[in-house]
């Protein structure tokens, strides 16, 4: 007969919702955090490239695209970039290998492996993992564009997740460099014509970016906004 916490963890499974466990921590540069979580009941489970997953913590639900997920021994990446005092980053700065915690999860959110290559991909810091993701599943037909605070911080970033050769722009308080960010999309959409564009990270950028692209009869195929100014826990 089974026991309470296998009927339990049976039905959490289905719900997609899993007790995980961090078994690793590590710092790729000043305010970015990688960790592999791991759980039994990730064993087998579904999983697409652009998946979402969502740390269910005291202060509520904080959401992000894992990467490396390894199906055979239950365990996933997701890298936080800790900003603020916001609960996912107040999380991602303390947390440390042992530590336990429930995730709901991975489900559908950008289905990145369905997407025509080749494909060009906007984001900004928050849009790390799932660029990885993308990484993964287009390596050699993906071109990445990315509005950054700190463009040396970010490139070594992207270098430890095995991603170069990123146009990186200097964000501005007042959105001036918009433009030289609607320059490098347009320049990648007219030497790749066929390609799919995918929007993701800051609400604002997403919305200026995705009328300069139509104004040039290019359509944005996914966009996903993951925060805007005054807001927290877009999903």
């Amino acid at each position: 007969m089974a026991s309470v916490r296998d009927v339990v963890g049976g039905v959490l499974a289905k719900l997609k919702v899993h007790d995980v466990q961090v078994v690793a921590a590590r710092e790729l540069a000043p305010r970015f955090r990688l960790f592999e979580l791991h759980s039994k009941s990730l064993r087998g489970a579904p999983w697409s490239p652009g998946d979402k997953l969502q740390l269910l913590l005291d202060a509520g639900a904080r959401t992000y695209t894992p990467f490396a997920f390894d199906a055979e021994h239950g365990t996933l990446s997701v890298l936080v970039f800790v900003h603020g005092d916001t609960p996912g980053s107040v999380w991602g700065r303390d947390a440390k290998p042992s530590d336990a915690l429930r995730v709901f999860g991975p489900r559908g959110s950008i289905p990145l492996a369905s997407l025509d290559a080749p494909v060009i991909f906007f984001g900004d810091e928050t849009s790390f993992g799932c660029a990885r993701a993308l990484f993964d599943t287009h390596a050699n037909n993906s071109s990445f564009v990315f509005e950054v605070a700190e463009p040396d911080v970010a490139k070594r970033v992207l270098g430890e997740l095995g991603i170069t050769g990123a146009q990186l722009v200097a964000r501005r308080a007042d959105d001036g460099h918009l433009r030289e960010l609607e320059r490098h999309l347009s320049d990648l959409a007219a030497r790749t014509p066929r390609a799919s564009i995918v929007l993701t990270g800051r609400a604002p950028a997403i919305q200026q970016l995705r009328a300069s692209l139509k104004a040039r009869s290019l359509s944005t195929h996914k966009t996903k906004a993951y925060w805007a100014p005054g807001k927290r826990g877009l999903d």
